[in-house]
């Protein structure tokens, strides 16, 4: 496997025998993406290789018996995509199931789609004639019982893609034709087969439900038989569950079904409906072969992150040896041939499942803020934030994205929070402002509940008055197009709790619209 560069790999086989193989045995997912599949061909470049088709099996039912046939189902297969393979029932005059498997290669951009129209298709035996209407995928009622996406951040920026253009959308959807807005040619390739009709009834089923003043429950609305909303919520993402359960209206629950990371799976949450401040993920020991670095004194001390470039064997832990409540950076040997790879996460021994440990994810261990001799992790962070952020509730405004970097321009240095606040009970045009005291307020809230080291410098005056910088709606959405086109993933983006890169702190910077500072000195016994 080789890693072209441009979001693609190429696989190399020993034969083309087990090529062609695994070309036939797709579609294939890989943590829950689709993973489009090639065959590369002599004398092009892998720029000019299109990865806008993909082969799907398709289930289709209800065919009456006296019309079940290759020829007849392979009408209907046509009107959704170009047919592979089709499967006969009939074997050796018995028929075996009662529906048919169809392989068709369709546009990716399918699975955008909502709620798709019916097909209409018509199949001959003899002199009759059926119209049979058959949906290309389940109708609206019985389709999206999951709603999600690879981690909470990216659902959350989808909701907001569609707050701010459901109107757009909706207009598409009315005249069956693609906006002009879409210039990418494989996106538009993929939507003509969607809006291969106008659609005004969903149009204004559409508009009806997004036209409200407030969208709190929404999901539950666009999709009312949805059952529950898959995503990382752990670490970092946990800062985005209230504005989760502000969209569904508290109704889906919020699953975090695995731990895993770009280099192998590491655990499986065996209790997924548990709430997201018990999330504890049991090891897969047969995903690769586990160590642990214990932080601190044996691991009962999370603050010491001093970094050791190579780690010495006598200090690693093995997955039978390690302890209920101690803090390890894990340690991965893998099949693909990482060695003794230090992963950055921090995770805590929260209990065991028979013998196998269960593992809480802290935080990453190179995320923290100092000005002094203070480090503030990204744990505490979020933790001092998520009590501040409750002072908004009673002025119906959510923090919904945040940031920090530590301001050392000026003597005393001070931390600097960013804060992208969300107005949840009214639109945006019409918005109160928010009181100066209640900013305020959550300053040095947010210096309270940070840690005893912090505060007594704090009081020495040896770092100054903690500063929240209130950004404009869309900025964070800003910071990771930033990201993006400098070369990060879409898929494996997540928010820098710290930034450090100069191009991202003058972005931020140029989207403040106010900033408020701590008006008094924490309390040292708080």
């Amino acid at each position: 496997m080789t890693d072209m560069g441009i979001n693609g790999l190429l696989f190399t086989f020993p034969d083309e025998d087990k090529a062609r193989k695994v070309l036939e045995d797709g579609p294939w997912s890989v943590m829950g993406s689709i993973l489009s599949l090639q065959p590369w061909e002599p004398q092009k470049s892998v720029f000019e290789v299109k990865f806008n088709l993909i082969p799907f099996w398709v289930q289709i039912h209800g065919v009456p018996l006296d019309v079940m046939n290759v020829k007849n189902v392979s009408k209907i297969a046509s009107l959704i995509g170009e047919i592979l393979l089709v499967e006969n029932p009939l074997v050796e005059g018995k028929l075996l199931r009662t529906f048919f498997r169809v392989k068709i290669r369709k546009a990716s951009g399918f699975l955008l789609q909502l709620w798709p129209n019916r097909t209409r298709a018509k199949v001959m035996q003899g002199a009759k004639s059926y119209d049979l209407f058959q949906p290309v995928s389940p109708p609206r009622e019985q389709r999206k019982v999951r709603l999600g996406s690879f981690f909470a951040y990216a659902l959350l920026k989808a909701i907001s893609f569609l707050e701010n253009n459901w109107q757009s959308l909706c207009e598409d959807i009315r005249s069956g034709k693609l906006s002009s807005f879409i210039t990418d040619t494989s996106c538009r390739s993929g939507m003509s087969t969607v809006l291969s009709s106008p659609g005004p009834c969903l149009a204004d089923e559409i508009t009806k439900i997004c036209s409200q003043n407030s969208w709190k429950g929404v999901l539950c609305h666009l999709w009312p038989k949805a059952k529950y909303i898959e995503t990382v919520i752990t670490g970092s993402m946990a800062q985005y569950v209230p504005s989760l359960q502000f969209y569904s209206d508290g109704k889906l629950p919020l699953a975090c079904l695995w731990y895993a990371s770009t280099e192998c799976y590491f655990g499986i949450n065996i209790k997924p409906l548990s709430d997201p401040a018990d999330v504890a993920f049991t090891v897969l020991p047969n995903m690769g072969y586990f160590e642990f670095l214990p932080l601190g004194d044996n691991g009962t001390l999370l603050m010491n992150f001093e970094d050791q470039e190579h780690v010495p064997n006598d200090k690693l832990v093995n997955l039978e040896n390690v302890k209920h409540g101690y803090f390890y950076e894990i340690v991965i040997t893998t099949f693909a041939g990482l060695y003794r790879y230090r992963v950055g996460d921090v995770l805590q021994v929260v209990g065991f499942y028979h013998k196998t440990p269960q593992f809480r994810f802290i935080c990453r261990k190179n995320v923290v803020i100092s000005i002094d001799c203070d480090k503030t992790t990204e744990e505490d962070l979020h933790k001092s934030v998520t009590v501040a952020k409750k002072l908004l509730e009673p002025c119906d405004a959510l923090l919904v994205e945040y940031t920090s970097y530590p301001d050392t321009s000026l003597i005393p240095g001070h931390y600097v929070l960013f804060w992208e606040i969300l107005y949840c009970g009214s639109k945006m045009e019409s918005r109160p402002p928010l009181d100066t005291n209640i900013l305020q307020e959550c300053c040095i809230t947010v210096e309270e509940h940070l840690d005893t080291i912090y505060r007594r410098l704090r009081n020495k005056g040896v770092i100054g008055p903690l500063e929240i910088r209130v950004v404009e709606t869309g900025t964070f959405e800003a910071l990771m197009d930033l990201f993006i086109n400098q070369g990060t993933s879409i898929s494996q983006y997540k928010i820098q709790r710290c930034i450090k890169s100069d191009k991202a702190l003058k972005l931020l910077n140029s989207k403040v619209t106010t900033s408020f500072y701590s008006p008094r000195l924490p309390k040292m016994g708080f």
